[in-house]
């Protein structure tokens, strides 16, 4: 059985590297060694330009992804919002409390452009309604809008690394 152990060695005169390995016996017999050599190819790296655009591109992607991050948690944090104001408004919460009155008038303020969509008979089914209508509507859309975002930002920094490993 030989146990082999490599030693680097690259030469002026040596197109690749080459390493050396130094064999030994498991028994050694009168102290023999024998040596082998492997040849391997010379690796491929990026010049600094191209690996310094790679990162930026990285950066790029990773900042777009970021911005849809925070998207996403501004439209689950609106639906939030509107949710514990329907939550509230229609279990008949407390209106002098100030946790209810201020989350039912941020839940207002958000969902004003779809108030009166819908004339139902029951103020409470109306404004349930109607503010559920405006609770999907926030989510789609941002929902989107984040996604939308994120794509962008990854298609971008793609082909940016395309175009700079071709160039």
């Amino acid at each position: 059985m030989v146990r082999t152990t490599p030693i680097g060695v690259r030469g002026p005169h040596m197109g690749a590297n080459v390493l050396k390995f130094r064999g030994r016996k498991a028994a050694p017999e009168r102290g023999e060694e024998t040596e082998q050599t492997a040849v391997q190819p010379p690796r491929e790296r990026p010049g600094v330009r191209t690996r310094m655009a790679a990162r930026g591109a990285g950066f790029v992607a990773g900042f777009g992804t970021g911005v849809a991050r925070l998207i996403r948690l501004a439209v689950i944090l609106v639906a939030l919002i509107i949710g514990l104001a329907i939550l509230f408004k229609t279990l008949g919460a407390n209106p002098h409390n100030t946790i209810v009155s201020g989350v039912h008038d941020a839940g207002r303020a958000l969902a004003g452009p779809f108030d009166s969509m819908f004339k139902l008979h029951g103020a409470k089914v109306a404004l349930a309604v109607n503010w559920g209508i405006a609770l999907v509507v926030y989510l789609v859309v941002g929902f989107a809008i984040a996604r939308y975002v994120g794509r962008l930002a990854t298609v971008r920094s793609v082909a940016r690394r395309r175009r700079l490993a071709e160039g």
